[in-house]
């Protein structure tokens, strides 16, 4: 059986909790400062990165803004 390549930091798994982690992560961002650009409060962006909750379609249009990403890119990788 021969391993398929996947794009470095990408799975065909990664929750949207993960990609959330990852995107904040890779642009040296803390959970309080994505909270403030995004208008939102840090325990619900801990809340979304933990998978307790989703967020819902209008957070992801201001979460892909605020990381300078597309809402495809958020929501697909």
């Amino acid at each position: 059986m021969s391993a398929s390549a996947e794009p470095v930091g990408s799975s065909p798994a990664e929750q949207l909790s993960e990609r959330l982690r990852r995107f904040r992560e890779e642009r040296g961002m803390s959970r309080s400062e994505l909270a403030e650009r995004a208008g939102l409060s840090r325990p619900t962006i801990w809340a979304w990165e933990s998978g307790k909750t989703q967020p819902r379609n209008s957070d992801l249009q201001t979460l892909a803004a605020a990381l300078g990403i597309s809402e495809i890119e958020l929501i697909a990788g």
